[in-house]
This record gives structure tokens, C-alpha cells and sequence, in this order.
């Protein structure tokens, strides 16, 4: 009976399912907001397993190719096991808010690593979001400025043109006034101007980066599915407050 016992006890330890646990899950997007760290604890059961990363944004899978380190196949359990996602190969701009990453795992390696299918195009983004507010802001400081240097040249023409400090037109502000607050005036004049030049060489900046991600997401999502990200025209409501009005939008699909 004893023996009996010890040998039912040994079927059931080696009867146990030998699946993994995947413990503590950390995800860490970095300041670019161009890569996220995931971190996570793998327990014992098989010699190794197929780590698979299933990455959600705003609702939509994302067809993540740009994953390094321990996920796919052989992965060994141990602490510390660190997955890095490459984000602007995948996509052209992270939505940290509306992220939601998962790592699951089965025993049995996939020669592909176990990689989630999403059909192109997986979002609708329009490459010029948040620009027409970078634009207005830029042509702002730049009006502002030319008035304000308009007015400092007004000045420095009564300066220049009347010599006598007695005249008339020194009334309210001796001529020496007039000199320096035409200087000052030139001085705030070409500030504003260098800072509306600078938020609309900054916005060309942004868009161009997001033209050039949008090249690097055609190749990697157009070439291997067939599909070719494009421009297109589609109805749109423009304006706030209590009435939009509605438009039309070219907006970029990918």
C-alpha cells in the first residue's frame, strides 16, 4: 500500500501543468516618447516559452514589429525580463493615454514569435493635428511684431526729421524720449518677429518629422500587406464653441 502511495504521490507532481506565470508588468515610455520599456517576471515550468506582446491604442491593435528583447520564441523564465518597442516603426505618433500593452506566453515556440495581425490601415491620422494652433500662434507674434516695429519707425522719422527739442511736437514726449522709445519699440518689434519665425520653423519641423515616420510606417506596414497609405478628402466639423460649422479635411490614411 505504502508503495502504492509514494508512486501515486510522484504521478501527480509530474501530472502538474507546466505553465508559466508572468508576474509584475511594468511598462515605461521614455521622454522622446519614441520607445516603451516592458519589464516583466517569468516563473518556472517549461525550459522556455513563447512571449507574445499584444499592444492596444485607442481601441485599435497594433501590428507591433518593432519589439527586441526577451518576447518570441525561447524566451527562458527568470526575473527582470525586459521587452523594448521601437514605436515609431509601427506608428507615427504614441497616445501614451490610450496605450494598453499585454504579455501573454505558451510553451510552444512559433517560428515568427507569435506576432498579432492587424489589417492596414489600422488608424486615420491627420498630419497636420495640432498645427493650425502652431501657425496662428507663429503668424501672431510676427503681425505683433511688425506693428509694434511699425511704430518704432514712426517715432525715429519725428526724431530724425524735427532737430529742434523745443518743437511743438515734443509736447508730450521730450526728443529724446522719442529716440529711446523708438529703440525700445525696435527691440520688442524684432523680438516678437524672431519668435513667431522660430514657432513656424519649429511646426515645419513637426511636420516634416511626420511625413518622414508616415515613409517609415509605408514601408514597413504598405510593403508587407499590400496596402498604400494615402490622402484623401473627407467630410470634417471645424470651429468650437456652440456652432461648428461643418468642412472638408485632407487627412492622411495609413
Amino acid at each position: 500500500m505504502k508503495q502504492l502511495l509514494i508512486a501515486a504521490l510522484f504521478a501527480g507532481i509530474f501530472a502538474l501543468p507546466l505553465t508559466a506565470q508572468i508576474s509584475n508588468v511594468t511598462t515605461r515610455v521614455n521622454d522622446e516618447q519614441d520607445k516603451v520599456t516592458i519589464t516583466y517576471n517569468l516563473d518556472r515550468g517549461a525550459p522556455s516559452y513563447n512571449i507574445q506582446v499584444r499592444i492596444t491604442m485607442a481601441g485599435e491593435v497594433v501590428n507591433a514589429k518593432g519589439l527586441s528583447g526577451d518576447v518570441g520564441p525561447q524566451v527562458l523564465p527568470g526575473l527582470g525580463k525586459k521587452i523594448v518597442w521601437d514605436v515609431h516603426t509601427d506608428v507615427t505618433e504614441l497616445l501614451p493615454g490610450e496605450l494598453k500593452i499585454e504579455v501573454t506566453t505558451d510553451t510552444k515556440p512559433k517560428p515568427n514569435g507569435g506576432g498579432f495581425s492587424a489589417p492596414c490601415p489600422m488608424t486615420v491620422t491627420p498630419t497636420y493635428a495640432g498645427l493650425g494652433g502652431v501657425g496662428l500662434s507663429g503668424i501672431g507674434l510676427i503681425v505683433g511684431g511688425l506693428s509694434i516695429e511699425n511704430s518704432s519707425k514712426e517715432l525715429y522719422d519725428v526724431y530724425k526729421a524735427t532737430l529742434d527739442p523745443n518743437d511743438p511736437v515734443y509736447a508730450e514726449m521730450t526728443r529724446d524720449e522719442h529716440y529711446n522709445e523708438a529703440n525700445k519699440k525696435h527691440k520688442q518689434g524684432i523680438g516678437l518677429m524672431t519668435a513667431g519665425g522660430a514657432v513656424l520653423v519649429a511646426g515645419g519641423v513637426i511636420f516634416v518629422t511626420r511625413l518622414i515616420k508616415i515613409k517609415n510606417y509605408t514601408k514597413t506596414c504598405g510593403g508587407k500587406t499590400g496596402y498604400v497609405p494615402n490622402w484623401k478628402l473627407q467630410p470634417a466639423i471645424f470651429g468650437g464653441g456652440q456652432v461648428p460649422g461643418p468642412g472638408v479635411a485632407l487627412v492622411y490614411h495609413f
